[in-house]
């Protein structure tokens, strides 16, 4: 009888200690430094593409903070140069719809977030036929912290 409450707490302290991810708000996993980790696009006849940024788009950033102030750090490839574009804003994100709402410079944009954790978060960018099939392809931007 010993052995099976031993086996039962054993059991229980496991269940609730495995937990911690599930009971994290959202909104608190998406505070810091996000750098872009690759592009994919998912094809409506049912093939991915991905693709790593370049050294330069590499540097592109996210920052939330948990005030709800956003600032990206935009990099891109102009000839011979890495420009930056840089804007700041505020963010919210509503986690019965997964949407992350950034406005900026008297404008807002939503995005559908696919996948957020510690460690990742993945926006889904945008949806059109992108290979003029008749089928709507997503494309996704991966994030790492």
């Amino acid at each position: 009888m010993k052995k099976l409450i031993l086996l039962a707490s054993a059991g229980l302290f496991l269940a609730t200690s495995c937990r911690k991810d599930d009971d994290d708000n959202p909104q608190d996993l998406l505070v810091g430094t996000w750098t872009i980790e690759k592009y994919v696009v998912e094809y409506g006849n049912g093939t991915t593409e991905s693709d790593a940024p370049t050294t330069c788009t590499g540097k592109s950033n996210l920052i939330f903070g948990s005030d709800g102030k956003y600032t990206s750090n935009d990099y891109y490839d102009s000839g011979s140069n890495c420009d930056l574009e840089s804007n700041i804003g505020t963010y919210s994100y509503d986690n019965n719809t997964s949407t992350l709402t950034v406005s900026a410079n008297g404008a807002s944009d939503n995005s559908k977030i696919e996948k957020l954790t510690n460690s990742q978060l993945i926006i889904l960018f945008g949806e059109s036929d992108f290979d003029d099939d008749g089928k709507t392809d997503k494309q996704y931007i991966y994030y790492k912290k």
